[in-house]
């Protein structure tokens, strides 16, 4: 997997997780990047025209929506966030079913 730097602006929350985050552990996950940085890449799908974005080429989250909010606060001027992009084995985009899913999975593994 390749760590790409995407702009901050090109990537929006996706609106099928479900996932909610308490403020004391939101603070926690903020802390924790201060201290220790940020080590964990946000996953992202590629969006396109055709997809609906309404940019050539834009990025919804699969998993790391709380923590993207977190490095925006830690680092307020960044322009961009660590991605890995989320490909099929074959090489394909991921499409929106395979982001929901693959939400879900991550959510369940994280004890949400």
């Amino acid at each position: 997997m390749e760590v790409k730097q995407i702009p901050v602006v090109d990537i929006s929350p996706n609106d099928y997780n479900p996932q909610e985050c308490p403020k004391d552990i939101f603070r926690g996950l903020v802390n924790h990047i201060r201290e220790v940085g940020f080590t964990d890449p946000i996953k992202v799908r590629e969006v396109s025209k055709e997809d609906g974005s309404p940019m050539d080429t834009s990025y919804d989250v699969v998993d790391g929506e709380h923590r993207i909010r977190a490095y925006c606060e830690v680092y307020p001027d960044a322009t961009t966030v660590p991605c890995v992009v989320m490909t099929k084995p074959t090489g394909e985009r991921y499409t929106r079913t395979d982001a929901i899913i693959s939400t879900i999975a991550y959510n369940h593994l994280h004890g949400e």
